[in-house]
């Protein structure tokens, strides 16, 4: 064992000499104001003192819109309150008598291209060690800084910053992972953007100490002794902790790195907590199934070895998921298990007894909005809880999940109301009351509507049996609203049917228009009142469609499959496949082409079986379409089902599947979405008349499938995956600081193709 000199600083980075400045704003101001270079704030919560030093990067004066409650209206402002919001979170949470000073920097010299990222990097400035115990220390093992701060209560290294922080400047660009940006909401990103706030409060929990100093690769610790967060990480294999006094040498603790699901958290407060919260991700040392005394949570020990992310986070296999996992967990604010393993390593927590939805806290007499269903609530500390329903007892409603409290849906009658929520602390008695308003719900078949078109609806729903509902329009358009008898109406009354939740239904109509035309619609009753904007009236032609053979014989087997503008037909909620009558007619109501943009353009393929299919392109100067189909000599029908695994959404981005031949043309085949995950297609080809080649299947969330069919002769399933493959490597530098890792989205769409020969018998002449 070296000796130590009166304290140790294992890993010292620049710093320099700091004055303390005024307080921060709050997270959820209005402002355009970043910072200087070289500014500083302090945020003061109910536990610590936190000074956040901008050293660069927050002056950037790019005007952006307020999103996700961070209300900054530059880039500059929106990055100071991402980090005001993540230091109001901690200081709420970890005690010291101590301020704990960041610093925080954005640079343009991580690494960087089209498909992946350094998105940035944070640790514990300096590390101190004692040569004995001393102030409440251990001896000879390593502290964060700002940790031996809290402990001692003192400032061991006067005047130097305790964590400091740095993140990618560049994201997006097109050298710098194309397409991803920071988001500095306070809420979950769309897309594939990155919740900065979530990335943040995941590093700063790094550099207070969620960190090992021992190097995974070989075991070895730094300088030869302890530091404290390695003396509760576990080996299963050996039944020892990583300490000196565990017993274990260097190949050990290296083998212990790599045992994927052997490395364990030994800390009493994370292993505690963690009962009936983690449903996977730990060792089950009673195989119960189930987490309980007794078992420990799994630490991240992949192998090989990942570099700044392996031994220094929770395993990746825990679920709910934890923050400090490494990987990037969308949206999450909760320190979760990690609170608490910074407990094990001796700071002081407070567990504060309170609510918080989506990382909002609420205090007592709040009142709240929620939609029919919401995220669950988080409540600090032990309690007990209430549920009311306009006068009701509803706690049958909550239900305790590893995520928070969920207030469930109601699955019948009304849920539209007050529901008043009592907690109460069961240590002290404390009592927070929470109102919560959850609105009517009003369900439209569509909210963009063609003149003619009397097959849509508006069913509103949750109100008590009974309720009388207004219905108040304003705008540039007229909605003719109706009852089943196809009477004009501007009441409505709620049914008596539970199971539709009492809807009253509405059927829509409206005043004919010559270009479109919006308006809003509000629904008033004894519950608040509920708006729907922006409902659309699209002026209409009625197409006319005759088909028949060249004998001029009716075919009532004629089949319509309409695409082109899939997205306003989908608002619309029109169909796109059409059936002829016993007469071999059909029609179709669809928007007037001369006042839609000028490249939105309708096909409708018109086939049957038997016969070489046509396709029209449609538009409003003519709506009388004749249409003869010549008999198929020599056919093959095409039939495709497509089914999502991943998270696309059929429905709201349907397939295009398009179909090449060898002469160079291509057909846009009808394609039948039957669910939000599963699609298909059937299409008759003549091969006397065209040769197959390609076929091929696109869909905006998923990458296109090409397959080569110019040799197809027989039935045969193929399988496809779909990926998009950017990756992003957030390695943090050498303080230790661990990685958040952006893992690849992976979806999968399988593609079945069936064949089937025809042999086409031609009717005798007669």
């Amino acid at each position: 064992m070296p000796v130590l000199s009166s304290f140790i600083v294992f890993i010292g980075l620049l710093f320099s000499q700091l004055s303390f400045g005024a307080a921060c704003p709050s997270s959820s101001s209005v402002t355009s104001a970043g910072a200087v270079d070289g500014d500083n704030c302090t945020v003061t919560g109910s536990s610590s003192v936190m000074q956040l030093n901008f050293q660069n990067g927050f002056n950037d004066a790019s005007v952006v819109t307020a999103t996700g409650s961070n209300n900054g209206t530059t880039v500059g402002a929106q990055r100071k309150l991402s980090f005001i919001k993540a230091a109001e979170i901690l200081a709420d949470q970890v005690v010291s008598t101590q301020t704990i000073i960041v610093d925080a920097n954005f640079d343009s010299d991580m690494s960087c291209n089209a498909s992946s990222a350094t998105l940035g990097s944070a640790g514990a400035t300096t590390n101190v060690a004692y040569p004995a115990a001393t102030a409440g220390l251990l001896g000879n093992t390593y502290y964060p800084i700002g940790l031996a701060n809290a402990i001692t209560d003192s400032d061991i290294d006067a005047g130097v910053s305790d964590i400091t922080s740095s993140f990618n400047a560049d994201l997006g660009d097109s050298d710098c992972l194309s397409g991803s940006f920071w988001y500095y909401g306070f809420d979950a990103p769309s897309g594939s953007d990155i919740g900065f706030t979530t990335v943040l409060l995941h590093e700063m929990t790094h550099g207070l100490g969620f960190a090992s100093l021992t190097d995974a690769s070989d075991g070895s610790k730094a300088a030869g002794i302890d530091d404290i967060f390695s003396n509760f990480l576990y080996s299963k294999q050996d039944s020892a902790d990583w300490s000196v006094a565990g017993g274990l040498n260097d190949s050990d603790r290296a083998d212990s790195a790599v045992s994927v699901t052997g490395l364990l958290w030994n800390g009493s407060n994370v292993n505690t907590k963690a009962i009936g919260l983690l449903t996977a991700g730990y060792d089950d040392a009673d195989t119960s199934s189930s987490f309980t005394s007794g078992d420990r949570v799994q630490m991240y020990a992949p192998n090989p070895i990942e570099g700044g992310s392996s031994v220094s986070h929770f395993t990746t296999a825990a679920s709910p998921n934890e923050i400090m996992e490494p990987q990037y967990t969308a949206g999450q604010l909760d320190l979760g298990l990690a609170l608490y393993l910074l407990k094990d390593i001796g700071w002081e927590i407070a567990e504060s007894f309170g609510i918080s939805l989506e990382g909002t806290s609420y205090a007592d007499g709040d009142t709240i909005v929620l939609p029919i269903t919401s995220s669950p609530f988080n409540i600090g500390g032990d309690y007990s809880i209430e549920l009311d329903l306009n006068g009701v007892d509803v706690s049958n409603l909550l239900n305790e999940t590893s995520a928070g409290v969920a207030i469930e849906s109601l699955n019948t009658g009304e849920f539209a109301g007050e529901y008043i929520l009592t907690v109460t602390n069961d240590s002290n008695g404390d009592v927070i009351t929470l109102t919560l308003k959850r609105p009517l719900n009003l369900n439209w078949s569509a909210t963009s509507l063609l003149n003619g078109d009397t097959d849509q609806t508006l069913a509103i729903e949750g109100g008590a049996s009974g309720t009388v509902y207004s219905l108040v329009q304003s705008g540039s358009a007229d909605l003719v609203f109706l009852d089943d008898n196809s009477i004009s109406i501007t009441t409505a009354t709620a049914e008596n049917n539970a199971t539709s939740f009492n809807a009253a239904l509405i059927y829509l109509d409206s005043a004919v228009v010559t270009d479109i035309s919006s308006m809003d619609v509000t629904v008033q009753s004894s519950y608040d009142d509920v708006i729907e904007t922006g409902v659309k009236v699209y002026p209409a032609s009625l197409h006319d469609f005759s088909v028949k053979n060249t004998d001029d014989e009716a075919l009532s087997t004629a089949f319509g499959g309409l695409t082109g503008g899939e997205t306003l037909l989908k608002e619309m909620n029109l169909a796109t496949s059409y059936s002829a009558d016993s007469n071999g007619e059909f029609t179709v109501l669809l928007p007037d082409t001369s006042v839609l943009a000028a490249n939105t353009i309708y096909e409708m393929e018109i086939s049957a079986s038997g016969y070489n299919s046509e396709t029209l392109t449609l538009d409003s100067n003519t709506i009388s379409h004749n249409v003869v189909l010549t008999e198929a000599s020599t056919a093959i029908t095409l039939t495709g089902n497509i089914r999502t695994v991943g998270t696309q959404n059929l429905l709201q981005n349907p397939p295009v599947v398009e179909l090449s031949y060898g002469d160079g043309t291509s057909d846009i085949l009808s394609v039948l979405v039957a669910s939000s995950t599963q699609a298909s297609f059937s299409h008759e080809v003549d091969l006397n008349l065209k040769s197959l080649k390609l076929l091929s299947i696109r869909q905006s969330e998923s990458d296109t499938l090409e397959l080569n069919i110019s040799n197809i002769i027989q039935t045969q399933s193929l399988y496809f995956s779909l990926s998009n493959n950017k990756t992003i490597d957030t390695t943090s530098g050498s303080s230790g600081g661990g990685s958040i890792s952006f893992l690849s989205l992976f979806s999968f769409v399988i593609l079945l193709l069936s064949v089937r020969r025809i042999k086409m018998l031609r009717k005798p002449v007669e």
